[in-house]
């Protein structure tokens, strides 16, 4: 096992084991990039976990690099939002070593799980609700004047997020622009090129100022390839990168996807569409519209993977007037499995139609208890059905009303929990941002020459304070969130056990529909002449 040895960072250099600015111990690395290196960094005194980026000492002397290093400082400490990894330190140490001490939040970047997913799309819900968040970040960013210039799936991390859910964070501001601030020259020259081709706007791509929808435009191309596996230009050169993004037309995504894929809706294909235009104001025009749009769809293909309620006929016997059946669903909220009841032959039961790794499956059992619903509420409008069935559809019907009120408590839930943790956000940015004042204003006096005097010392005593109150907030709102969890969770496995309940149901309706439709039972609800014959029946399934 590794020693982890607290010693001093010599000569400038930051390694795995130093102690880095008197207080953040050096794990190990968390990855490398051109510039600088992540590790994941422990206090010494809070005994608190950090990511810690270090400028690399060949790049100290730099005058434009270091400043790059500042500005990504400056872009995201003035960031508050739950899915921007937030900055807590930034500063120089003694041996004149930039750092950048920044959230750590276990997880993986959106890179990583596309590569391990491709060529496969991602399932349409999960990458809709991904896109929504991305959108709230930057719309966040956006309000606060900050421009990220670098929005590309490594810069995206998932992690987890409330009980049952997926959250997403957006880091790297190194290529950030601050709206209304005095760009340096050096950064800003005619025709200098920032981003990563793949992602890169059009305005971007022939070196032009950029504004915020210049991300909006990155968005889409995320959007693209989430929803269809594959990017909207493939090229093998940057310079034709650069050309396509500027000069070449999108194709539609639906037109993308595999023959045998669930569809996309096409208002998705238009959303995707608007924000890959190459004239920026023929874009959405902010990142909270985009939000908006990617909840809706995302609402929408939440409500089509879950079965129509079922209502009994009026006693006059007219027909149930079911709601369409889904034409496009990929993900599912529903958890299926084996269950007892004997199924028609042919037909596949919900662990064949496993739901989170085949999406057309689960769009395809939607489609069959939809139908079996529809199917049940003819042959009991015309008398043809069994007691049987009857009473599976009556019991079913319990069912949806129980998962309504589950969902409904879920979401009052669920909004408290929101509500809390955006209390002690407010509470935690206010004291990040005192430490993060404070330390550039340690960091000036460093640059001064100014060490080990009263007023650096001071301003540390004041750093440390902070930090420790901080951590108290931080404490207490851990706690706070995990008694909500708890009650979210036992919310979460009522609905589960109900949601079991309505497959094993949904089993039962289907055997007793092909059944009682092939006129194999008595007409056990009412022995008048009136019921129908058994080729009538035969004809309803056809």
């Amino acid at each position: 096992m590794m020693d982890y040895t607290t010693h001093q960072a010599h000569a400038g250099q930051a390694s795995v084991g130093s102690l880095l600015a008197g207080r953040f111990q050096l794990i190990h690395s968390l990855g490398e990039g051109a510039t600088g290196q992540v590790f994941l960094a422990r206090h010494t005194v809070l005994g608190r976990d950090y990511a810690v980026k270090v400028l690399k000492s060949e790049f100290q002397e730099d005058s434009e690099i270091v400043e790059r290093f500042r500005r990504e400082a400056q872009a995201a400490s003035r960031l508050e939002h739950p899915n921007i990894v937030f900055i807590s330190d930034f500063g120089r140490t003694d041996a004149g070593q930039f750092y950048l001490v920044m959230e750590y939040t276990p997880g993986r970047s959106l890179q990583e799980e596309l590569d391990q997913l491709a060529p496969e799309p991602f399932p349409l819900y999960r990458a809709l609700r991904i896109l929504e968040q991305i959108a709230k970040a930057l719309a966040a960013a956006h309000g606060a004047g900050v421009i990220h210039r670098d929005l590309k799936p490594a810069n995206v991390l998932l992690c987890r997020g409330k009980p049952g859910s997926e959250a997403i964070k957006i880091l790297d501001f190194g290529l950030a622009k601050i709206i209304g601030g005095v760009e340096p020259t050096a950064l800003t020259r005619k025709g200098q090129i920032f981003g990563t081709p793949a992602y890169m706007s059009p305005e971007q791509a022939i070196g032009e100022t950029v504004d915020s929808r210049a991300d909006i435009y990155s968005l889409g191309v995320m959007a693209f390839e989430l929803c269809t596996g594959r990017l909207p230009f493939v090229c093998q050169t940057f310079r034709h990168y650069l050309l396509a993004h500027s000069q070449e037309i999108p194709p539609t995504p639906s037109d993308c996807m595999a023959p045998n894929a669930v569809p996309l809706p096409p208002e998705l294909d238009d959303l995707v569409l608007r924000c890959l235009q190459k004239a920026p104001d023929q874009r959405p025009a902010n990142a909270s519209e985009v939000a908006i749009l990617f909840k809706q769809l995302g609402e929408r293909v939440r409500e089509q993977t879950r079965v129509s309620g079922f209502h009994p006929p009026p006693p006059s016997g007219e027909a149930l007037q079911t709601s369409p059946e889904p034409n496009w669903v990929s993900g599912s909220t529903r958890e299926h499995h084996a269950v007892s009841p004997t199924l028609p032959v042919g037909v596949a039961s919900p662990a064949e139609l496993q739901t989170a790794q085949d999406p057309q499956r689960q769009w395809l059992w939607n489609r069959i208890t939809n139908k079996t619903k529809e199917l049940a509420a003819k042959l009991i409008s015309i008398r043809l059905a069994s007691q049987e069935l009857f009473q599976t559809i009556g019991e079913l019907s319990g069912c949806d009303n129980r998962v309504i009120g589950l969902e409904t408590d879920l979401a009052i839930v669920d909004a408290h929990y929101d509500e809390t943790a955006a209390k002690y956000r407010e509470r935690e940015a206010t004291l990040r941002y005192a430490v993060v004042d404070l330390s550039l204003q340690r960091g000036r006096l460093i640059d001064q020459g100014v060490l080990n005097h009263s007023p650096v010392v001071d301003l540390e005593f004041q750093i440390s304070e902070l930090e420790k109150r901080l951590a108290e907030v931080t404490d207490e709102k851990t706690i706070v969130l995990r008694q909500i969890e708890a009650e979210m969770l036992r919310k979460r496995e009522a609905l589960s056990q109900v949601a079991r309940d309505q497959v094993d149901l949904e089993l039962r309706a289907l055997h007793f529909v092909r059944r009682d439709g092939a006129g194999g039972v008595p007409r056990s609800l009412d022995s008048e002449s009136l019921a129908p014959s058994s080729d009538q029946g035969l004809r309803l399934l056809g």
